[in-house]
């Protein structure tokens, strides 16, 4: 008994010092924060088999996973239905499939379904689109500016329909230039509204010779049409002032499309890239919130096993800057995290 009590004597405040040393918890510390439960999400996830819904379903399945008494539901349908749907307050809790607030915005106010647009934040960004434009190879304009000075008659397709946000951010980026569609139209061009289905015939029949739209990156339409017309990028040619006006006017970010990302792209396209993000309504639970983004950010390897483009938008080098440009405030949950991880002060 005389040799435990000196071995006792000699462990504790050995096994108190390493305590101490290493900040080993007592148990009456506060212990960590659990995820609320039984939340209910309806999340909005674009047209059944798009990216848009693999994205989408990526979180739902990683949410239901980790939050086990949360009850998660993905839609598939038009991303400009859920916007409705979700500004009415009904069904909608997340929106996945959106980027471009402003130019959202438009379409429910021009349409006359939203006198008063309900106000969203964003938790992060989850998806880059960038604008880009591609033409057969022997369209003898050599960038956006270009076209502009030569008035050359392009027959350009703007969007997959008309009056859509893609139409609308078309629209506005070429009016920073100083051209408009009647412009086009009066050069002797035509604006072409093309289902994506359509893209590869439609540069093969001659039905287009400047595609310009904002996509994921590489679209597997252009990719065919590669393998039947040669085709080539056309730059921007942009002066830093107008670059500056497309930013401010519709809430398009600074991008890069790598070298060979397409097979007939020699070098790196700077160009300008809406940002698909998650957003919540202002008002959405702050404690979700947290939780959502934090399951995101935790489990980066799962969602990239989902959808690899998530490599592109969702790494921690470029996260929170391109949350920050996306054009709605960061939702305070998302902050919170983003604070305790030293991304906002």
């Amino acid at each position: 008994m005389k040799k435990l009590a000196i071995v006792s004597k000699t462990v504790f405040p050995i096994l108190l010092l390493i305590a101490l040393l290493f900040g080993i918890a007592y148990p009456e510390q506060a212990s960590a924060p659990t995820p609320p439960k039984n939340i209910t999400l309806t999340i909005g996830g674009g047209f059944p088999g798009s990216t848009m819904f693999v994205r989408a379903e990526a979180i739902a399945t990683l949410l239901r996973k980790l939050y086990p008494s949360w009850t998660i539901t993905t839609l598939a349908g038009a991303p400009s239905s859920f916007l409705q749907l979700f500004n009415e307050g009904k069904t909608i809790d997340m929106l996945t499939c959106l980027g471009l607030p402003k130019a959202y915005d438009v379409v429910l106010r021009t349409r006359g379904r939203a006198q008063t647009i309900r106000p969203r934040t964003v938790l992060f960004t989850g998806a880059a689109m960038p604008q880009h434009a591609i033409a057969i190879e022997d369209l003898p304009i050599k960038s956006i500016l270009d076209l502009k000075n030569k008035r050359y008659p392009v027959k350009v397709h703007v969007a997959p329909g008309k009056g859509g946000p893609p139409d609308i951010i078309t629209e506005w980026f070429l009016e920073t230039y100083g051209i408009t569609y009647k412009d086009i139209v009066s050069w002797g061009g035509q604006i072409k509204y093309v289902p994506i289905k359509d893209f590869a015939s439609a540069f093969q029949s001659g039905e287009i010779n400047l595609w310009f739209q904002y996509t994921g990156v590489p679209m597997t339409d252009i990719l065919e049409a590669a393998t039947r017309v040669k085709l080539k990028m056309i730059p921007y040619g942009a002066t830093p002032e107008i670059l500056k006006t497309i930013r401010e006017k519709t809430d398009l970010a600074p991008w890069t499309i790598q070298a060979k990302t397409y097979p007939f792209q020699n070098e790196d396209y700077k160009c300008l890239a809406c940002l698909e993000g998650v957003e919540v309504a202002a008002n959405f639970s702050e404690d979700a919130a947290y939780w959502i983004t934090k399951a995101v950010w935790e489990n980066l390897k799962y969602l990239y096993s989902c959808w690899e483009g998530y490599k592109e938008t969702l790494n921690r080098e470029i996260g929170i800057s391109y949350t920050k440009d996306y054009g709605l405030p960061i939702h305070p949950g998302a902050q919170k995290y983003y604070r305790e991880v030293g991304w906002l002060r």
